[in-house]
């Protein structure tokens, strides 16, 4: 179903399908919409660890949990790739920076 018409539905805000319409395309368009909304809740990245070429280095990568691009590489604590952002710039994930960056922050003012 292309998105406009998916749109066009939601905004009728009804359920009964109109002349040439299914049943199953209500029920799509409001899949659709559901799927977007779940995408807004910030979810944690996953991440995996592992030692770097130097002795001492330890290096983790962050993912998005929902379509597994890279978000950002951490070297010892400092940022060296990538960017933090609010949402996956690959597939719009709302993402969940906290509580371990939290952490770190309140760690580092001590």
């Amino acid at each position: 179903m292309q998105i406009e018409k998916a749109i066009e539905i939601i905004n009728r805000k009804t359920s009964i399908p109109e002349q040439g319409e299914s049943f199953d395309d209500i029920v799509e368009a409001f899949d659709m919409a559901a799927e977007v909304l779940k995408r807004q809740i910030p979810k944690k990245m996953d991440a995996s660890s592992f030692l770097g070429p130097r002795k001492g280095d330890n290096y983790t990568d962050y993912y998005c949990p929902s379509c597994k691009s890279k978000i950002v590489s951490v070297v010892n604590g400092d940022l060296v790739g990538g960017q933090k952002s609010a949402f996956c710039p690959d597939c719009g994930r709302a993402l969940d920076w906290g509580p371990s960056e939290e952490l770190k922050q309140l760690l580092d003012t001590l």
